[in-house]
C-alpha cells in the first residue's frame, strides 16, 4: 500500500503490470496535421497509456528558424481496470499543460518548462533540462512543483527524477525513427505525474522532420 493521500494516479503500477501482464498497453487512433505553417496539430483517442484511456490532442507554434516553440495540450481521462483490457474504473481526470521549449545554442542543451495540471488534479510546474548528443542520445533531468504539500506528497517531497531516451537507429542494424524512452525516479508517487505522450508532437516533429514536410505541402 502506496499510503497516498492523492488519488492513485501512478502509485498503482505494480497492480496494472501483475493483473494485467498480458494486458494491452496502448491501443489509439491518432490524426496530425498543419493548421498554418508553423502551427501543428494533433488529437488522441483511445487507450492512450496502461493506466489511462481518454481522449484529447496538443497544438505546437515553432516559428520557422526560431529556437523557442510553445505548445498546449489538454486531455479528458479515466483510469482502467488493472487487468489493461477494455474496462474502466470510476476515476477521471482533466489534465493539461502549457509548454514553453527552449533549444539553447550552450552546449546543445535544451529547455522546458510546463505550467498546468496534472493527474491527481494538483497544479504547478515542472522545469526539464536535456542535452541531446551527436548519437542522438538525449539525457535530462527535472522536477515538478505543485500546489500540494510535501506531507501530501509523501516519500520525497515532490516529483524528480533523469530521463533517457536511446535512438533505436543507433542499436538496430535496420535504419527506424523510433527510439527507447524511460524516466528514473527515486520513488514513484502520484503528485505532479502527467499522462504519458500527453506532449511528444516537438520532440516528433525534431525526430522526423515532419514539421519541414507539413510547412511546405
Amino acid at each position: 500500500d502506496a499510503g497516498s493521500f492523492l488519488p492513485h494516479v501512478r502509485t498503482d503500477w505494480t497492480r496494472f503490470f501483475t493483473e494485467g501482464k498480458n494486458g494491452i498497453g496502448q491501443l489509439e487512433t491518432g490524426y496530425l496535421t498543419r493548421l498554418a505553417p508553423d502551427v501543428f496539430a494533433q488529437a488522441r483517442a483511445g487507450y492512450l497509456e496502461s493506466m489511462f484511456a481518454g481522449v484529447g490532442g496538443e497544438v505546437l507554434w515553432r516559428p520557422e528558424g526560431q529556437r523557442w516553440a510553445l505548445g498546449a495540450d489538454l486531455y479528458r481521462v479515466q483510469e482502467r481496470d488493472f487487468n489493461r483490457l477494455f474496462g474502466l474504473q470510476g476515476y477521471k481526470a482533466t489534465t493539461g499543460h502549457v509548454t514553453l521549449y527552449y533549444a539553447s545554442p550552450w552546449y546543445d542543451v535544451n529547455f522546458q518548462l510546463r505550467v498546468g495540471q496534472y493527474l491527481a488534479g494538483d497544479r504547478g510546474f515542472t522545469f526539464q533540462m536535456s542535452r541531446r548528443f551527436s548519437t542522438g542520445v538525449e539525457l535530462g533531468v527535472f522536477f515538478t512543483k505543485t500546489n500540494v504539500s510535501a506531507q501530501q506528497f509523501g516519500e520525497g517531497s515532490f516529483d524528480k527524477g533523469f530521463l533517457i531516451t536511446i535512438p533505436l537507429d543507433w542499436v538496430m542494424p535496420v535504419s527506424t525513427q523510433n527510439s527507447l524512452s524511460t524516466v528514473i525516479r527515486p520513488v514513484q508517487r502520484d503528485g505532479g505525474q502527467v499522462l504519458q505522450g500527453d506532449a511528444n508532437l516537438y520532440g516528433y516533429l525534431q525526430r522526423s522532420g515532419t514539421a519541414d514536410v507539413l510547412a511546405h505541402a
